[in-house]
């Protein structure tokens, strides 16, 4: 962290750029879309052991590695499709017709 006598000796754009990269650094701190802390090492590990141990419920203390192990049982399902109703054309009323 910058003093507040070296921060302001630094030019507004210098400045500018290191509160961004800041920003980028802090924003960087998820896994797969689940914000984490430090450098997510709780989530890649639970996701990792759940992918060895599928169908295994994780009873870790880690709020973390559990949230990883979810977030793992999450990807595993199948993704849902929507039902699709189909008419068939003598099955057409004046509300589903083309006008």
């Amino acid at each position: 962290m910058l003093s507040s006598a070296q921060s302001a000796a630094l030019p507004w754009k210098s400045l500018h750029k290191y509160w961004m990269r800041i920003n980028e650094l802090i924003l960087e701190l998820e896994f797969m879309g689940s914000p984490c802390t430090k450098d997510c090492s709780g989530h890649k590990a639970g996701y990792a052991w759940s992918q060895k141990h599928p169908m295994t419920p994780s009873a870790s203390g880690s709020p973390s590695f559990n949230k990883g192990v979810a977030i793992a049982v999450n990807h595993s399902k199948p993704a849902v499709k929507p039902k699709v109703k189909k008419v068939l054309p003598n099955q057409l009323t004046p509300t589903t017709q083309n006008v």
